[in-house]
């Protein structure tokens, strides 16, 4: 759909998109849309290439991150704790940290908390974080740890 009248009416255009229904937590789609434009100018043909590539990832919003901070004997050296989105730009591990284990907390459709885990190594560059806007949509924000 677009809106591209001075009077404000909308029209409808002819392409593909992306639908779903249900409760797909942790499913990702994407959808790449390709375009190519030529141009002739005095004879000499110029041709412009487009891709896009759109990618949804179906998640309960978060309300924290907990970022534990483990030894190569898995004991937990320190814990920090981000409001959504309150994680760093950058993050230092410790020194004697050999990877790190980030809960995500959030809530799932019947209100009950839930968290999930991922685990990063010494050669994870950055987290992926998703932080929520105002109008309920979580958007990925990246944090670089700096080993």
């Amino acid at each position: 759909m677009t809106n591209d009248n001075s009077n404000g009416s909308v029209y409808l255009v002819s392409g593909s998109g992306i639908t779903s229904s249900g409760d797909h937590v942790g499913a990702t789609m994407s959808q790449t849309l390709d375009a190519v434009q030529t141009v002739t100018e005095n004879g000499v043909s110029r041709t412009d290439r487009t891709s896009t590539t759109i990618s949804i990832t179906f998640i309960h919003a978060p309300e924290k991150f907990v970022v534990l901070e483990m030894d190569a004997g898995n004991s937990v050296l320190s814990r920090a704790e981000f409001s959504q989105d309150g994680m760093p730009d950058e993050f230092a591990p410790e020194t004697g940290a050999a990877y790190l284990v980030i809960e995500i907390h959030s809530r799932d459709t019947d209100g009950k908390q839930t968290i999930s885990c991922e685990i990063f190594g010494r050669d994870a560059g950055r987290i992926e974080a998703f932080n929520v806007r105002d109008d309920g949509i979580c958007v990925k924000r990246q944090t670089i740890i700096a080993w």
